[in-house]
């Protein structure tokens, strides 16, 4: 049992505020103040379901490089010449072209348009979660960076 702030009875109390202060008080004290009811905040907990959709996006194709470069030449094109016309620097073509870099699906769709070639293909979302390879954790060669790009 509790006992009453103002009088010291004990029993059941009662939250009053009583010249500007919160106490808890007997129900004898209460008629000295306002009795203040709090309720308890209901939480609503919404459960949000998602359907399962397959969805397709665009990704770069796999052999970009050699499309690249066989349409340039196909151009009569150089590096230098191809950077310029669809405003990228010499480098980030030579890149590119060597497979060391992917472009950026802004600069595909240049590429594409310039080149009259197609370096974006549609495939559905749940393929490219399976192109992920799963991690052998028994691998001793196995780096922080590894477990970063599985993510």
């Amino acid at each position: 049992m509790a006992t009453c702030e103002m009088c010291g009875r004990e029993g059941e109390l009662i939250d009053a505020v009583v010249e500007g202060t919160m106490l808890k008080v007997c129900p004898v004290c209460s008629k000295h103040g306002k009795v203040v009811t709090l309720s308890k905040p209901s939480f609503v907990r919404e459960i949000k379901t998602f359907e399962k959709r397959e969805e397709n996006v665009e990704v770069i194709v796999d052999d970009y490089s050699e499309l690249i470069k066989t349409a340039r030449e196909k151009k009569g094109l150089k590096q230098e010449e191809l950077a310029k016309d669809v405003g990228e620097r010499e480098s980030i073509i030579h890149q590119i072209e060597s497979g060391k870099m992917k472009p950026d699906f802004k600069l595909a769709k240049k590429l594409n348009f310039y080149l009259k070639i197609e370096l974006m293909e549609k495939v559905s979302r749940i393929d490219v979660k399976k192109e992920s390879k799963d991690i052998d954790f028994k691998d001793e060669t196995i780096t922080i960076g590894d477990l970063l790009k599985k993510k």
